[in-house]
């Protein structure tokens, strides 16, 4: 079947993300910034899109060269790349997902950094390979004759000392690429560490490395970040931290910026600066980027990031503190983001002029507002910083600390802080906030202070917002920055408050001290009004939806006054009732196959509650892990159960579930023989008092955890009356748990409408001017 023959298929924004072999957050970039996007078309919760409308927009948006792939030429479309992937798709069995190139490139990230990493390093770190890999995708971008020699001649390895003195011509290559940069060399020493053990696997990673692109790099920085175990000071920004900060920063920027870091790790945030500015220029935003680093490792890390991305930029090495150098002028940018060490004192500020600090001498051995001063004295006139600072700087007692802050504020050099959730980083426990500031004006206004801590996922041991969290954010922002920073934000979320009160409050800059204490609406016309207003016709939706299930439970009333006919039951095992699989084990579902960026949600036994797979959040794996585990797929109308732990619990799969995964811990129930059971009547069946009890009971006696096995839960009894009879049942069960659904949605909205009415009528003498 053509392209052109399913041009009129439905696709979500998942979908064409998968299919554009873009990041998700890119899609909804698309929409919001450009007024002409395909209109979405709602259906159960979700948004979709027609395939032709989207084509054609798309026939207009060239991918930028960095993130060419391979087959693709300069002046390739995103519409030439669906077509492509959708050509690719209808080669596969009808009911494969469809994979685009980028999802194609993440199963190469996994197997270079799999079994095959650890034949190549032999003794040597995993750094150094790490740094081949690199070394091998920086040629191919930039020099890709010298890339296709070196893949021959790894073929041509016979011996030890050839396979060394083809990684030491690796590095030297990479190093002059590097130079080319601005980076001092250092790979060839590196890559001749490692010691493969065959020449096929040497081949194997020189061919791998070259079907990565820019878009990859993240996740070879992340494994370097594992591997290396770098310490706080030496870590990469997060990447939903990174994406919020460049997508605050660049907001309403016009072409042509400076863009600076002066503490530039990996270069992970000048890239997304870069990024969100292309997003907003076609991909010619004319931006210019420098990013420094006291370490050579981390700047030939950024000066790879730099290239791979086709960002030409200053890559220099600071040998001190930029504020230790009397007789450097201050770089100056229009948009600096940075993520300095925390609370760290690696500066000697003894003998230095107090006057040169213009806000203020920060105290020894903490140089939190060294940099926040460094990077203020570095803006243009019509500059915006982002910056990711310690919870501690924006409330401590320490008196310089609080005079700081004081001189920051009254300047109007502050202009938001967002509070993040915990554990945010890989290294480090400490708790941050991304303070947003702006070339001081002389006098404050208001401060934005949003408090996110609430927000996100986690995923393994660190928090991840999402990309509607961050739209979340990005969006308070914007509406803020629209009104002149007068509204006053939204329930328990974000709130804007004047310098009177931040100096009440000490000049704390916690969000803290000042969104959970209360919540303003500006006036009854302002956001907050509207968002009662969204919040009251949500409430009568649920509860109008909630008396339809009444009259719906009140039509099988008859039904449940008539008992069950007593003839014709009949008793058999589960198993001979349906197939029951256990789910995934734990090696082939560990949590370093859950991804942030992930798009199948898996299903956990805290999603059961009420015969129902609830709305909670979700740890999510990317396409190519859920391809991998297909035998796992959930379908609608299977039942789960929990089959380690807090055994008992059964739920429905319905169709919003449909093709998500199952869970190590659970039981799933499909395969139903039809003519013996009646699903829904099976489900309300195992949800019996007397059966959950056998359950657990069984799931105790095999080990000191409980924990419930495929076949020993085929051997449940059941009990089953005629199947037309079962079918009664269960419909009118399932009536009743519909009712109970739709009751709970309802008095949920009211609960969250009358702490909105609560918000909104008792401001008092609070209401701002």
């Amino acid at each position: 079947m053509s392209v052109e023959n399913r041009a009129e298929r439905l696709v979500s924004r998942n979908e064409i993300a998968q299919l554009a072999g873009v990041q998700r957050p890119a899609v909804s970039n698309w929409e919001r910034r450009h007024a002409d996007f395909p209109r979405p078309h709602p259906s159960s919760g979700t948004d979709y899109f027609r395939l032709a409308q989207l084509l054609t927009w798309l026939e207009s948006r060239p991918i930028r060269a960095s993130e060419l792939t391979s087959g693709e030429v300069t002046g390739t479309t995103y519409a030439d790349r669906v077509r492509r992937n959708l050509d690719d798709a209808a080669t596969r069995r009808s009911s494969a997902i469809m994979k685009p190139e980028h999802s194609r490139l993440g199963s190469s990230v996994d197997r270079l950094l799999g079994p095959l990493a650890e034949r190549v390093c032999g003794s040597a770190p995993m750094t150094d390979y790490l740094n081949l890999v690199h070394s091998l995708v920086l040629l191919h971008a930039h020099a890709p004759d010298r890339w296709e020699q070196q893949l021959r001649a790894a073929a041509a390895v016979s011996s030890a000392e050839d396979a060394t003195a083809l990684l030491r011509k690796i590095g030297t290559l990479a190093d002059d690429e590097l130079r080319r940069f601005g980076v001092l060399p250092g790979m060839s020493q590196s890559t001749a560490r490692l010691r493969p053990q065959r020449s096929e696997d040497l081949v194997s990673v020189v061919r791998l490395s070259g079907g990565l692109n820019g878009n990859d790099i993240r996740s070879l920085l992340e494994r370097y970040e594992t591997h290396a175990g770098l310490r706080g000071s030496e870590s990469f920004t997060p990447g939903s931290v990174t994406r919020l900060m460049a997508q605050a920063i660049t907001m309403g920027s016009s072409a042509g910026q400076r863009v600076y870091d002066p503490y530039a790790r990996g270069g992970e945030l000048l890239t997304a600066a870069v990024e969100a500015l292309d997003d907003h220029y076609g991909g010619a935003s004319g931006a210019s980027v420098c990013g420094e680093s006291p370490d050579q490792t981390m700047l030939r890390i950024m000066g790879m990031n730099l290239a791979l991305h086709g960002i030409p930029g200053e890559v220099k090495a600071s040998t001190t503190a930029p504020w230790e150098d009397g007789s450097r002028t201050p770089r100056k940018a229009n948009l600096i983001l940075s993520n300095p060490p925390f609370n760290a004192s690696a500066s000697i500020r003894q003998g230095m002029n107090e006057d040169a600090w213009h806000f203020g001498a920060p105290p020894p051995g903490n140089d939190n507002f060294a940099w926040l001063q460094h990077i203020l004295a570095s803006l243009e006139v019509d500059g915006r910083a982002a910056v990711v600072m310690p919870n501690n700087a924006a409330a401590s007692a320490n008196q310089r600390e609080r005079v700081i802050r004081q001189r920051l504020v009254d300047e109007g050099a502050v202009e938001c802080v967002i509070g993040l959730p915990a554990r945010m980083f890989a290294t480090t426990t400490i708790p941050v906030s991304v303070w947003l500031l702006k070339y001081p004006t002389g006098s404050c206004d208001h401060v934005l202070f949003i408090d996110a801590r609430q927000r996100g996922e986690k995923m393994g041991k660190q928090h991840v917002l999402s990309d509607l969290d961050q739209d979340e954010i990005a969006g308070a922002l914007r509406s803020w920055r629209g009104q002149g920073g007068k509204y006053l934000g939204t329930t328990g979320f974000s709130v804007s408050v004047n310098g009177n009160e931040i100096s009440a409050r000490n000049y704390s800059l916690s969000p803290t001290d000042y969104v959970t204490r209360r919540v303003r609406p500006a006036s009854p016309a302002g956001m907050s009004f509207a968002a009662l207003t969204g919040a009251r016709e949500r409430e009568a939706k649920l509860s109008a939806l909630a008396r339809k299930a009444d009259g719906e439970a009140r039509r099988l009333d008859a039904s449940i006054e008539r008992e069950a006919q007593s003839s014709g039951w009949v008793t058999m095992p589960l198993s001979a009732l349906c197939e029951i699989q256990s789910g995934p084990s734990p090696r082939r579902l560990s949590d370093k196959r859950i991804s942030a960026d992930g798009v199948v949600p898996v299903v956990a036994p805290k999603h059961l509650c009420e015969r129902r797979i609830v709305a909670k959040e979700h740890r999510k794996v990317s396409l190519e892990v859920a391809e991998d585990l297909h035998r796992f797929k959930l379908a609608a109308g299977d039942i789960v159960s929990v089959r380690t732990g807090s055994t008992g619990p059964s739920a429905l799969v319905e169709e919003p579930q449909a093709g998500w995964l199952m869970g190590t811990n659970l039981l799933r129930l499909h395969d139903f023989v039809t003519e013996k059971v009646d699903p829904l009547y099976l489900l309300s069946y195992l949800s019996l008092p007397d059966v959950v009890e056998w359950i657990q009971k069984r799931s105790k006696e095999a080990t000191a955890i409980p924990s419930l096995s495929a076949d020993t839960f085929g051997q449940l009894s059941v009990e089953l009356p005629p199947l037309p009879e079962q079918q009664r049942i269960g419909a009118v069960l399932k009536g009743f748990d519909e009712q109970i659904a739709a009751y709970r949605a309802a008095v949920q909205a009211k609960v969250d409408l009358r702490a909105m009415a609560a918000a909104h009528l008792m401001v008092g003498g609070n209401r701002a001017e």
